[in-house]
């Protein structure tokens, strides 16, 4: 009766499964157990990377293209070509060093597989002359600390910014390839893009507790569109205050905050979450492993905590329980991102319910959770029982992967986000299911209306059948109701439909 929910699920963005025990023939656990990619991410996480594969991505895949593109503009285009030949210059300089090789290019010539790396880009021809260059960068302002949206900036200003303040407070060990590129961020927002997730996570690991509000506090602005709203927007049934949304009305930035550095916000919590789940995922492998493959998932999981840049996963499990995700789905609707808005608000209403299938109570509704999808796999009994980031729960029976569908529980709040979502997309079907699950939810609830629906209850499952003659006359009723002072939840309901 909900298919039309269901259907709306993109299932090359919210992966679920049944996870099978070890050894299961089940193609679905092979994928897994060989590491594919998760959450669409394709950059390299910082501890499956060394310094000079970095460095020689950094060049090839970025840094090149750059300096292609610059030759070939008029204007500024010659002092974007000479920071993005410093940056090359200084990346090969410190290629030289970790393989070993004279600081000067002079004294050595390019190693043959490190020519064959770059030729294999495309870009030999460009990086071959400033093996022994000597550049130099003059440095004439500091980095400036934030904020930078509250005083206004186009988006390849503020990734500028941002990137070259992180630049100078990193401590990693990715810290001289960092700065490197601390003239190129200033006028090639790709490389700026490349690097913020890797920046960011620099500083969460090696930086301090005022760095990282700060840079926390920058984001948050970006989502929240200039609008402090912390403590307001919690996605849960309780609305602000009018003295809460006065006050957060004139924390308002008095300028527009571009769609594109929303996006970048975007593309920057789902990196990192993609980082953590692969981590989770070497974690899992380790723990469930048979005798005769633990040995080498243990080994993998020991060279990941052992490489240049450990893995540590509670640095990017405490940025994401940073990030309110009711946060990104009303960021998404603002920008008229209509399908994020509704898969973030899915996966909401998922974890709820994994939580409940846990015995663990409520959802993690204001950020996220602990571990929004690799951490699954926390919650199963001794038998091998799963519940999956779609609200799936999952059990394995002699070796077999069986599948239990559960319906999620959606409270009226959520109902009303997602209902503002549907209508926005034009997707019939999806309100169809709304409406199913709001009939189920009216069934069910104990503590919301009574056994005959109130009018406002009436009026959304009108206007999930597109009947809005009826829907218009339920509404009338309610405001009828309400005049008379026998009802008051009407402008309650419509402050949650529009995404209280």
């Amino acid at each position: 009766e909900c298919l039309g929910a269901v259907g709306a699920i993109d299932p090359a963005t919210v992966q679920a499964w049944a996870v099978p025990v070890a050894g299961s023939s089940h193609p679905q656990a092979q994928a897994q157990a060989q590491g594919g990619t998760q959450g669409g991410v394709s950059l390299p996480a910082p501890w499956t990377t060394s310094r000079v594969d970095f460095a020689e991505l950094l060049v090839g895949r970025y840094l090149a293209s750059s300096l292609r593109e610059a030759s070939s503009m008029e204007g500024q285009g010659t002092m974007i070509s000479d920071r993005v030949a410093f940056g090359i210059q200084s990346l090969l300089k410190l290629l030289r060093l970790e393989m070993g090789l004279p600081a000067s290019g002079d004294e050595a010539p390019m190693p043959a597989d490190l020519a064959a790396r770059f030729e294999a880009h495309a870009c030999l021809d460009l990086v071959r002359p400033l093996w022994a260059s000597s550049y130099e960068l003059n440095e004439v302002m500091e980095p400036r600390r934030p904020p930078f949206l509250s005083k206004g900036c186009t988006y390849a200003r503020w990734v500028a910014q941002l990137c070259r303040y992180l630049i100078k407070k990193s401590r990693g060990p990715f810290r001289e390839i960092f700065q490197a590129c601390r003239g190129v961020v200033k006028t090639c927002a790709n490389v700026g893009q490349f690097l913020l997730p890797y920046l960011v996570l620099d500083s969460l690991s090696y930086g301090n507790d005022a760095d990282n509000e700060a840079v926390l506090s920058e984001l948050l602005t970006a989502l929240r569109d200039g609008t402090d709203q912390a403590g307001v927007d919690t996605g849960g049934g309780a609305q602000p205050s009018a003295a809460a949304a006065a006050a957060a009305a004139s924390r308002r930035v008095p300028v527009s905050i571009e769609p594109v550095v929303v996006q970048a916000v975007f593309t920057l919590v789902e990196t990192l979450e993609g980082w953590r789940a692969r981590g989770e995922d070497l974690k899992l492998r380790a723990a469930t492993a048979s005798a005769r493959q633990r040995a080498a998932a243990n080994e993998v999981l020991a060279e990941a905590h052992r490489a240049p840049w450990p893995m540590q996963l509670e640095d990017m499990e405490r940025f994401a329980n940073a990030i309110p995700r009711y946060g990104l789905a009303r960021a998404a609707l603002r920008i008229k991102a209509h399908t994020r808005a509704l898969r973030d608000l899915e996966e909401i209403v998922r974890e709820k319910q994994n939580a409940a299938l846990a015995g663990g109570g409520g959802g993690h509704g204001a950020g996220r959770s602990v571990a929004a999808r690799g951490n699954r796999a926390r919650h199963r009994d001794a038998a091998g029982a799963a519940s999956s980031s779609s609200g799936l729960a999952g059990y394995s029976s002699g070796g077999q992967c069986t599948v239990t569908w559960r319906l999620p529980e959606v409270g009226p709040s959520d109902l009303d986000k997602l209902q503002l979502v549907y209508g926005s997309i034009d997707e019939p079907d999806g309100m169809g299911g709304l409406g199913s699950l709001r009939q189920k939810h009216s069934q069910n609830s104990t503590r919301g209306f009574a056994s005959e629906p109130g009018p406002l209850l009436r009026a959304r499952l009108a206007e999930h059948s597109e009947d809005w003659a009826a829907a218009l006359q339920e509404y009338e009723q309610a405001l009828q109701a309400t005049d008379s002072g026998a009802a008051g939840p009407l402008a309650a309901g419509f402050q949650g439909a529009t995404g209280g």
